[in-house]
């Protein structure tokens, strides 16, 4: 049973842009720290009334998402996670085989988030084609990058060629240690969880590789967009634009995240009921899921190598 918020100050929060009321989390000292995390200061806490504002349930602790990043009536846009004035770095990488809307689906909010610079990241500046055979060019390399404030980690079925290459999950693992936000999209997920950024948290991914993050540690969601402390991970491709909308939310305010919607035109209808296995037609299921079998293989494989020598590490 969906729990429900235990306030009296329903009106000073604003929905949750994914439609979820809910964000549930394993233990009270989890939740906490993603309440400390977004709402850091006394007087902020006091303004919107947030203490107390959960309850327990069979499953856990629930968190009301708008929480975690916007907020009306009192505060409006007042508040903020970053201040306006701050100028922010927000950088992409991207890679040979990758699925490119994985990366230009954010990139068309991200790189219009307001007082922000956007790097393209590779680790050199070579052109690489995408699954598809899209050419893309990084505008920076892995050694030149700053320090970034949020990191996107798309995939694509090149993502596997990459679950053991260190140079680019040390980078991951070197820019999330210091990021405001690490933002996987699709499959960059395993590539997060291979870089040892997802053992104990909450996460999604495509939904044919959603059995293979267990193998590094995460607690798989079938949610489109899940919010795990400040690691933001959106399901597959299409996902990724309303991935990157929350995470503008987070950065700059409800508003300039509708304003950023309205430009991109973001009001999606499908014309078929087909975009999850939940609502596609059998048939389709099996083919598609079919076509993807042996890329699934060789990622459970990946996982299942990384889950054995993580218990030879404990061992």
């Amino acid at each position: 049973m969906e729990s429900r918020l235990v306030t009296r100050h329903l009106d000073e929060i604003a929905p949750a842009p994914t439609g979820n009321l809910h964000l549930p989390m394993p233990a009270d000292a989890r939740l906490r720290k993603i309440v400390e995390t977004f709402v850091d200061h006394t007087a902020d806490r006091g303004t919107i009334r947030i203490h107390n504002e959960w309850v327990d349930t069979p499953s856990g602790w629930d968190i009301f998402v708008p929480v975690c990043f916007v907020f009306r009536t009192s505060t409006k846009d007042k508040f903020m996670t970053i201040p306006s004035d701050v100028h922010l770095k927000i950088g992409g990488i991207i890679f040979p085989g990758m699925d490119q809307c994985d990366f230009t689906g954010p990139f068309e909010a991200l790189a219009r988030v307001p007082n922000s610079t956007f790097f393209t990241l590779w680790k050199d500046k070579n052109p690489v084609r995408d699954l598809a055979g899209m050419l893309l060019l990084a505008d920076t390399t892995f050694d030149e990058a700053p320090q970034l404030d949020v990191l996107l980690v798309p995939g694509g079925y090149g993502q596997e060629a990459l679950m053991n290459d260190e140079t680019v999950l040390g980078f991951i693992r070197k820019q999330a240690e210091g990021a405001r936000y690490v933002y996987s999209v699709c499959t960059g997920a395993l590539l997060c969880g291979a870089a040892g950024l997802l053992h104990g948290r909450r996460a999604t991914t495509h939904w044919t590789a959603m059995d293979v993050l267990p193998l590094f540690g995460a607690t798989p969601s079938n949610d489109r967009v899940v919010i795990d402390d400040k690691f933001v991970s959106a399901g597959g491709v299409t996902s990724g634009i309303d991935g990157s909308l929350i995470v503008a939310s987070l950065l700059r305010g409800e508003t300039v995240a509708q304003e950023l919607q309205l430009y991109m035109s973001y009001d999606p209808k499908p014309p078929f009921q087909a975009g999850s296995p939940a609502t596609a037609p059998a048939a389709v299921l099996a083919t598609v899921t079919e076509r993807a079998r042996v890329i699934t293989e060789k990622r459970l494989a990946t996982g299942q190598a990384y889950q054995a020598a993580q218990a030879g590490v404990g061992a």
